[in-house]
């Protein structure tokens, strides 16, 4: 039984019926026709098109501005190998994508090829926008095409599961994605012999670190920063080195990586340097000082090694933001350190916060006058009453998130299927009907992309708001 019904629903609901455009005078529409790459050549030398040649056309522009969309938010897509199908859908349309450079091509080759795949699709869209009566997505620069490096290596990574490939792995030291444009290499970090160095690290220290394979990041950094025998300088390298190789690999990698190899990995990628991952390692300072804090709060005392561990952390944060912390704890309350560690110092009450603290500061040989610290100024702002107007808010904001995240989820069900029957049509399909399950499968491969994009956002987001409301 012929699938025909099933392609033509397929087409006309996920590429979006078309109406009946008003009629090009017949010299611009010869133009515009034998302009486009990707329209048909039976329609050459019309002087008019029928409601369903019109709606052939809006096929392709829906197929080409989807790829143009997932082009703008992962610009390193077109040089990845994950292109490859896509492009060869787009060939069948017509268009005449020039060679996919090899993975080993030098990088300016990879962005010559980006930049001529973005040049085609913009003027196909233009083109076959006319054709239809539709503006297509405005066009962007090759300057403004770029990419998240950051974003480009974690989407490596997740496209070439992780567990496998440390688990084919035969050493420590190896690589996946394109090399001289994407590349992720893995490789031991170099430990020094001198004790002076910043790389220095007793082997006891590393034996101990890459033994505890159930341990949490935070627990790893907990280690690392009571560890006795390390200097500052050794604690925030090391510390740094794990939680670059975390943003990138999850420290599920790194933690199995440590106990398979004994060693602390360290990353690169040809899309250049990796950036600090700041939001991990404030999380980490965060959830340290606010430990500590409490303690505070509920002992009125820290012990030496407590104040050594709260300053230490401390360099994980914002500068300004750690100086309010450490003032907040030395002259007022622990509740409105909290407060100055889990809140931006431009909110309300944070800025009510700071001018408490600023008068307690010129104001302490009044309030302190044996010098003794240890009875902390009372704080006048509602925090409480703050704290919750907050939580309600992140609470309907983690509502938005998960059925936003539940809607995203359900269409790419959908296309999961979608896409598994439109690979694989019935033998007697006419050239007319494969043409448009060719055009289904591009959109379909580009809105996968984009999706992905964006459910991991959301999911990224979510955490984020999860990880808030817990503190509270």
């Amino acid at each position: 039984m012929k699938s025909i019904p099933f392609l033509s629903l397929t087409a006309s609901c996920l590429l979006a019926a078309g109406s009946v455009f008003a009629q090009l005078p017949a010299k611009s529409l010869t133009q515009l026709l034998k302009s486009s790459f990707t329209a048909p050549k039976s329609f050459a030398g019309l002087s008019v098109l029928s409601p369903h040649q019109l709606q052939t056309l809006r096929n392709r522009f829906d197929a080409i501005e989807e790829v143009r969309r997932a082009l703008y938010q992962d610009p390193g897509w077109v040089v990845s190998k994950n292109f490859a199908t896509t492009a060869s859908y787009l060939k069948n349309l017509g268009m005449p994508l020039p060679q996919q450079p090899a993975a080993d091509a030098p990088l300016k080759d990879k962005e010559l090829y980006r930049q001529q795949v973005n040049h085609l699709l913009q003027q196909e869209g233009k083109t076959l926008g006319q054709l239809i009566g539709q503006k297509p997505r405005p066009s962007l620069s090759v300057q403004r095409l770029n990419w998240d490096k950051l974003k480009v290596a974690q989407s490596q990574l997740l496209s070439n599961q992780p567990g496998r490939i440390l688990l084919q792995a035969n050493s420590p030291t190896f690589s996946w994605g394109t090399p001289n444009w994407d590349e992720v290499r893995v490789k031991p970090v170099e430990i020094s012999s001198r004790t002076e160095d910043a790389y220095y690290m007793p082997e006891k220290v590393l034996l101990q670190l890459t033994d505890l394979p159930t341990k949490t990041l935070g627990a790893t950094y907990d280690y690392l920063m009571q560890e006795k025998s390390l200097s500052p300088l050794q604690k925030q390298t090391f510390i740094s080195l794990i939680a670059e190789a975390s943003s990138l690999l999850t420290y599920h990698f790194v933690q199995s990586y440590m106990y398979i190899f004994g060693e602390i990995p360290s990353v690169s990628y040809d899309a250049g340097a990796l950036s600090q991952p700041k939001h991990t390692l404030q999380a980490y300072a965060t959830a340290v000082q606010d430990r500590l804090l409490h303690k505070l709060q509920n002992n009125g005392t820290w012990t030496e090694e407590d104040f050594e561990w709260f300053v230490g952390v401390s360099v994980f944060l914002p500068a300004d933001q750690a100086r309010a912390v450490l003032a907040a704890a030395t002259y007022l309350e622990p509740k409105a350190a909290l407060w100055l560690l889990k809140h931006p110092l431009q909110d309300k009450t944070s800025q009510e916060i700071l001018a408490q603290l600023n008068w307690a500061r010129l104001h302490q040989q009044e309030i302190w006058p044996d010098g003794n610290l240890t009875r902390k100024h009372a704080v006048t702002a509602s925090i409480h009453q703050a704290q919750r107007q907050r939580i309600l808010q992140l609470q309907t904001y983690q509502l938005v998130l998960i059925n936003r995240l539940e809607k995203l989820l359900q269409v790419h069900h959908q296309l999961y299927y979608m896409k598994k029957l439109s690979q694989s049509p019935a033998k007697d399909l006419s050239a007319e009907e494969n043409l448009t399950n060719t055009i289904t499968l591009a959109f379909i491969e580009a809105r996968e992309k984009r999706l992905d994009r964006l459910i991991g956002e959301i999911q990224y987001t979510l955490h984020q708001v999860e990880s808030e409301l817990k503190s509270y």
